[in-house]
């Protein structure tokens, strides 16, 4: 199963404006909340050959940081999928990631544990270089370099450059996104939809602690298709290999997830989410 990593609106909805995400400045900075929040999984629907009749689970998301030190991001998700023969399988995928706050340099650590066995793990840093080019070294489970061009975006560049776009009116965001996910060879091509503001009010889950704190912000709907590309294949699929839609808070938090693989969907409930206070930045000499 692929990683997640976030409509019913068409496309023409969305042309009255559109923002490349590249001319965003490398180091803008949004108010993201540090925060821990752990989201109910479960199968929203499947087609009839996509041998899925039950999936349930968990993902947990611990953000933090702040624009001196960097912002850092752990995820995890295990779910367990049955198939049409009622055979189940457990996988639990773990991720790691730290990322300067002006968006030149990124580390990742991810690993993927099928039935508890370890099945993949990638491990490597990324350093934007001139004209905005990455290059990125993977260094488990093999040594390898690769050459980034087309002036990707880190993980919390591209969700600044969602809420800068979402702030400013903007519908669209096309981006080219590098998160060292999977293998780590892959460059995702994205295209961002953004719907129209949601004004503050009540709407936080019942029962959840916390999330009445979302009531007091503004919100946008939100749907990314994400497109692999192999840097160096040439190859395109030309259908998004999974599409992820969620409410975006103007501090960062998603709520009301939904990832869409094509022949299935898994839904993510928020459950719980605890709020940090961000790390503080040394006064600036004067």
């Amino acid at each position: 199963m692929k990683k997640i990593c976030l409509g019913a609106a068409t496309a023409a909805s969305f042309l009255l404006s559109s923002i490349e995400a590249s001319a965003v400045p490398p180091g803008a900075v949004a108010d993201l909340a540090p925060h821990r929040a752990i989201y109910d999984m479960s199968l929203r629907n499947a087609v009839a050959g996509s041998n899925v009749s039950e999936i349930r689970g968990r993902l947990v998301f611990d953000f933090g940081g702040s624009p001196c030190a960097g912002y850092s991001l752990k995820s995890r998700m295990v779910t367990q999928v049955v198939d049409r023969d009622g055979k189940a399988t457990l996988t639990d995928l773990r991720s790691s990631t730290w990322e300067h706050a002006a968006g030149d340099k990124f580390r990742f650590n991810s690993s993927q544990y099928v039935d508890r066995q370890l099945s993949d793990r990638v491990v490597g840093t990324a350093e934007r270089k001139a004209a905005g080019a990455v290059d990125v070294v993977i260094d488990k489970p093999n040594r390898q370099k690769l050459k980034l061009n087309g002036k990707p975006l880190f993980p919390t560049q591209h969700s600044v450059a969602i809420l800068d776009a979402a702030r400013q009116g903007t519908n669209v965001v096309q981006a080219n996104i590098y998160d060292g996910s999977e293998k780590g060879d892959k460059l995702y091509e994205t295209t961002t939809f953004i719907g129209k503001a949601v004004a503050p009010g009540p709407g936080a889950p019942t029962g959840v602690a916390n999330a009445e704190k979302l009531d007091e912000l503004t919100s946008w709907p939100v749907t990314i298709s994400y497109f692999e590309r192999v840097p160096g294949s040439g190859k395109d699929e030309g259908l998004p290999a999974y599409e992820l839609s969620f409410r975006l808070f103007a501090n960062g938090v998603s709520r009301d997830l939904l990832i869409d693989y094509g022949n299935f969907s898994i839904k993510g409930v928020l459950s719980r989410i605890d709020f940090r206070e961000p790390t503080e930045c040394p006064a600036k000499k004067k």
